[in-house]
């Protein structure tokens, strides 16, 4: 069997777990208003830490294209910008994902003065 064929597998099931557990997440309760307002805060802080990484990396990226056009050719640029872009996704959604559980793990705190302490 072709590795090719092995390594599409495993991406795919490695999605599947992925969107599984993402869906289990976002069932989970908000919890109050504060609380909701504290994840959105953390969520609005993730995003724009995310953005001023990503603005800087666009830099570098658009010269390693170039420098790959010329030495490696077209496909290899592509190649390149594409795995660029696919990790640019999986950087925001898992960031998303990270700041989702913070506040699912604050919901399920059985101290309550820990909960107290973060809020």
């Amino acid at each position: 069997m072709n590795l090719l064929y092995i390594a599409a597998a495993c991406a795919l099931i490695g999605l599947g777990y992925a969107f599984l557990l993402t869906g289990k997440i976002n069932k989970v309760s908000e919890g109050t208003e504060r609380m909701k307002e504290i994840a959105g805060a953390i969520a609005e802080g993730a995003r724009a830490f995310l953005f001023a990484e990503y603005r800087i990396l666009a830099i570098f990226a658009v010269a390693l294209f170039v420098l790959l056009f010329v030495l490696r050719g077209l496909p290899t640029a592509v190649c390149f910008v594409l795995g660029a872009l696919l990790s640019v996704i999986a950087g925001y959604c898992g960031m998303n994902v990270a700041t989702k559980l913070t506040l699912e793990q604050l919901t399920q705190q059985e101290n309550p003065v820990l909960l107290r302490l973060c809020l």
